[in-house]
């Protein structure tokens, strides 16, 4: 733990690593004064310093590891009764429950799992989206009847170009939306 460097003037080295560690447990420079008797005036003006942070850090550290033991008690425990009772499970009960541990083992080594290896689903994605933006850009010159599917040729005031001589409605191509003539 580091050591206050400056002098410790009205409080205690002991009484600012308490007020720290109470601050990192609360979170709020009020709640710590009125544990501590500290001023929050005093309390923000130290949450600068290296000591205080590292602190903060120790005790979230602490936290951390307290809930971690809290969690591997809650899956010691599920795990002894999904495994008295998985012989009683159905074929799709025990796929879910297989699934579900393989993926959890699989975090807990830090490799990834169907949830977080997503690099080929994001490339599929954005390949997906690509053709998107193709299909609009060759569109966007079109008008589109939504709901015959026909596509006739506007201009960019909104004119129809195939309808420019005379008074002649123009001839829908009968073609679905995504298969216009560019």
């Amino acid at each position: 733990m580091s050591q206050i460097t400056k002098h410790p003037g009205k409080y205690s080295q002991a009484k600012r690593l308490e007020a720290a560690g109470i601050y990192a447990i609360e979170g709020s420079y009020l709640e710590t004064e009125r544990q501590t008797g500290i001023s929050d005036t005093a309390i923000k003006r130290w949450s600068d310093a290296e000591w205080f942070q590292t602190r903060v850090a120790e005790v979230y550290a602490e936290i951390a590891l307290e809930q971690r033991v809290g969690f591997s008690k809650i899956v010691d425990k599920a795990q002894e009764i999904t495994m008295s009772k998985l012989d009683e499970a159905s074929a799709a009960q025990a796929n879910l429950i297989a699934c579900q541990a393989i993926d959890k083992v699989r975090l807990h080594d830090n490799k990834p799992t169907m949830i977080s290896s997503s690099q080929g689903t994001n490339e599929a994605l954005k390949a997906v989206l690509d053709q998107c933006a193709a299909v609009a850009n060759t569109l966007k010159d079109k008008r589109i009847n939504s709901i015959k599917g026909e596509c006739t040729e506007i201009s960019v005031d909104g004119a129809n170009t195939k309808a420019n001589s005379g008074t002649k409605k123009p001839k829908p191509t009968n073609k679905p939306a995504q298969e216009c003539d560019t």
